[in-house]
């Protein structure tokens, strides 16, 4: 994409999805991106199939009932006008994931450790449990891991 035009894409810092998610400066401290009702926000388990589900997760439950991605924007976004930050794909990020980064790393925009094993995602999918959607939840994978839970969002260098 970046040889395709004169703009400057790249995976956003983990810090940078975070602050979209929470809906920048706007945000009023909602749980998921947007809202404290995730159905109006995100697909997760319950609402990703052909029925909502009720009771505990299970994920064969999940399988039968044909939980699947859905297009972005059918559902409410956030403060900032974007949608599915919340379920729907877990979202790749630049940074290399560390339990304890954000304990005793930079406050403002931290860029994440140089070196790791996993990268940071966040979001959850529509395969995930209400809590794992919340815009502090973290997660990681090998970068070399594919699944079709997965996905990316891109941000944009404006400089």
């Amino acid at each position: 994409l970046n040889n395709l035009s004169s703009r400057k894409f790249r995976l956003p810092t983990e810090s940078e999805w975070e602050y979209a998610a929470r809906g920048g400066n706007r945000t009023n401290d909602f749980k998921y991106s947007g809202s404290n009702n995730l159905d109006s926000v995100g697909w997760y388990w319950r609402n990703s199939g052909d029925t909502l589900l009720q009771g505990r997760f299970d994920n064969e439950t999940v399988k039968k009932n044909n939980g699947r991605i859905h297009h972005v924007g059918a559902l409410f976004p956030n403060e900032l006008g974007i949608c599915d930050m919340s379920g729907n794909v877990w979202e790749w990020t630049n940074d290399w994931f560390s339990d304890d980064y954000y304990n005793s790393g930079r406050i403002t925009n931290p860029q994440g450790p140089s070196v790791g094993e996993t990268r940071v995602c966040r979001g959850g999918s529509f395969m995930s449990k209400p809590n794992q959607c919340e815009t502090d939840y973290r997660f990681s994978y090998p970068p070399t891991t594919s699944y079709m839970y997965l996905g990316f969002r891109l941000a944009e260098d404006l400089q």
